[in-house]
């Protein structure tokens, strides 16, 4: 796996891209929606012990629930990659000047309807 350093959203610093662990559901359990809405966290806390809960409603299979696999997260492996570069804060800058219009806005949108 790549040891490159990435920037990971709702944390502080960088990690590195290989203290990354993929999660592996090693057991498949059956919800119905109400029992999931009533004991949610008791479910997420499976899933994040590795386990699959499959939900279903009326006795049929309509959603999944398993763990996340950071590996998917598309920015953290762009940024991995080195195609993009993190935000070097994560406090967004306004442009110091500001754009002036060329009309309203319906006008704008009128002349691209044409």
């Amino acid at each position: 796996m790549d040891t490159a350093r990435w920037w990971m959203p709702g944390l502080n610093s960088f990690t590195s891209s290989y203290n990354v662990f993929v999660k592996v559901a090693t057991h498949r359990d059956e919800v119905g929606v109400r029992d999931l809405k009533n004991n949610l966290s008791r479910y997420l806390d499976r899933v994040q012990q590795g386990e699959e809960i499959i939900v279903t409603e009326h006795g049929k299979p309509v959603a999944r629930l398993s763990a996340v696999d950071e590996a998917t997260d598309r920015l953290a492996a762009l940024v991995a990659s080195g195609a993009v570069r993190p935000p070097p804060t994560r406090q967004r800058q306004r442009s110091a000047r500001r754009i002036k219009a060329k009309g309203s806005v319906s006008d704008l949108v009128a002349e691209q309807r044409r």
